[in-house]
């Protein structure tokens, strides 16, 4: 009872993965063997993508991945896993980080969460000093505790999006920083999906026959200038079903081209339009959380009925 009550992390990710496999359209089922075998070679993988390539996805496929699934041995291995969200507070700072592995060890792993329970100093960690002194946090309640026991099996902690925990919050630590500061964490071995050239190909072409009906030549120039980025094959599509026509031989190569494309087709090219946004935008911008729409409406001075409607379905 004392895990429940005195440090569990209220950090909670479940809600976030289940919603990005339930997104999931393509299974990269090809992946398996590449993670595996680069997991038997070293302790520590990177997985590296530019946006677009599928780096979240493939970490809910393995959270998510049932007793059939070719993932289904990369999840056996998963004792924690943590989600940074650049637009979540709690998910960005160490020590909701520290303990949330830790909440996420006890609660599945037993072998593992007793030697964290039974030291007294991990405990006295997660109750008292986290947010203080994150870096022997980690060492303490984490690596320390798992570093005694004695076993052959091999246990996987997954971050997804490491990147969005650089953004700085008050004067809590980066966990990135956190992380490096641990000679025993550094070395690392990446994996780069950008590089998996005609494999993310053949993914964007299942993913256009499966949302689709164009044809041969539009398909295969809407793979050819997105490079296999999946995000981009998606928005784009999503972008050409708003408008009446759409020509694939003139695919913005960048997914800043489509979001730019789209933001001009739903607020209009003209500047008074685009001025009715600005407030919205500026608020949007400078959240560091979710916010309630009733509350943005309130904090941009929205009161029109029809804006608030087009917004709604922008």
């Amino acid at each position: 009872m004392r895990f429940k009550h005195s440090w569990m992390s209220d950090v909670d990710f479940d809600f976030y993965v289940q919603e990005l496999y339930n997104a999931s359209i393509i299974d990269r089922d090809w992946m398996v063997p590449e993670l595996t075998s680069f997991l038997e070679m070293k302790k520590h993988v990177l997985l590296s993508a530019q946006l677009g390539y599928g780096k979240s996805s493939t970490v809910s496929q393995i959270l998510c991945a049932e007793v059939y699934s070719h993932w289904n041995h990369i999840r056996t291995m998963t004792v924690a896993y943590h989600m940074c969200r650049f637009n979540h507070k709690d998910s960005i700072q160490s020590s909701n980080f520290i303990r949330n592995l830790a909440g996420k060890i006890v609660n599945d792993v037993p072998e593992l969460g007793n030697a964290i329970l039974a030291d007294v100093y991990a405990l006295d960690y997660l109750g008292f000093k986290c947010e203080k002194d994150p870096f022997s946090c980690l060492e303490v309640v984490i690596i320390a505790p798992l570093k005694s026991i004695q076993t052959d099996s091999k246990y996987l902690v997954i971050i997804d999006a490491l990147d969005e925990c650089d953004t700085p919050m008050g004067n809590d630590l980066k966990i990135n920083k956190v992380l490096y500061e641990f000679k025993i964490l550094q070395n690392v071995i990446e994996i780069d999906l950008d590089s998996f050239t005609h494999k993310n190909y053949l993914d964007a072409l299942r993913f256009i026959d499966t949302t689709s009906n164009l044809t041969v030549k539009d398909k295969d120039q809407l793979v050819n200038v997105s490079d296999g980025n999946l995000l981009l094959v998606y928005s784009y599509l999503d972008y050409c079903r708003g408008n009446v026509s759409c020509e694939f031989s003139k695919v913005p190569n960048t997914l800043e081209y489509i979001y730019h494309a789209n933001l001009e087709r739903i607020v209009g090219t003209n500047g008074t339009s685009f001025e009715e946004w600005t407030a919205i935008f500026e608020v949007l911008c400078a959240a560091v959380s979710p916010i309630k729409i009733s509350e943005l409406f309130e904090m941009t001075g929205l009161y029109d009925d029809k804006q608030k409607e087009n917004f709604r379905c922008f």
